[in-house]
C-alpha cells in the first residue's frame, strides 16, 4: 500500500482498498477464486446447483403437442364498409401492457383483408382495446386509414 492507510481520506476522495486485503483469500486454493464442487454430498444426491431439477428419464418422457398455426377463418372479426368497398378486420393478437402497480392496457393487433379476396391481409394495426366489438364503424375506418400495409 501507499504511504496513507486503507480508508484514509487522500486530499478529498478515500483512498481506495484492494480487494485482496479487503477479502479473505479463496478458500479453494484455486488462483481464479473459482468454487470448486463439495464433496459433502453422498453418492446421488442432488446438489443445490443443479440446473433444471429434472432427470434425464423424466425429460424424455414428457411429450409436448406440436403448436399448429390458428386458421384465419377462425379468428374473431368485423365486417365493415369504407370508402365504398368493403372490409374484414380480424383481431389476430392481444397483449397487455404497463407497470406492475396498475391493470395495464390491452393492445389488439388488428389485421384487415379486402372481402374480395379475404385470405390475403392487406394492412395491419395495433389498437388499444378489449375486444374487436368494442370499435365503432368510425373508428375501424381510421384504424384502416392509418394502418401499415401488409408485406
Amino acid at each position: 500500500m501507499s504511504d496513507t492507510q486503507a480508508g484514509q481520506r487522500e486530499g478529498s476522495r478515500p483512498v481506495p482498498i484492494p480487494i485482496r486485503e479487503a477479502l479473505a483469500a479463496p478458500r479453494t486454493g484455486d488462483p481464479q477464486g473459482r468454487a470448486k464442487a463439495s464433496k459433502n454430498l453422498r453418492h446421488g444426491a442432488r446438489s443445490t446447483r443443479a440446473g433444471s431439477g429434472r432427470s434425464p428419464r423424466r425429460a424424455e418422457s414428457v411429450k409436448r403437442q406440436s403448436l399448429s398455426p390458428t386458421p384465419i377463418e377462425s379468428l374473431p372479426f368485423r365486417k365493415f364498409d369504407s370508402d365504398g368497398c368493403e372490409w374484414i378486420v380480424r383481431l389476430s393478437g392481444r397483449a397487455s401492457v404497463g407497470s406492475r402497480g396498475d391493470t395495464g392496457a390491452q393492445l389488439l393487433h388488428l389485421t384487415f383483408f379486402r372481402a374480395e379476396d379475404p385470405s390475403v391481409a392487406a394492412r395491419h394495426s395495433v389498437a388499444v382495446g378489449k375486444t374487436i366489438e368494442d370499435f365503432s364503424e368510425d373508428r375501424l375506418r381510421e384504424l384502416l386509414g392509418s394502418a401499415r400495409a401488409a408485406d
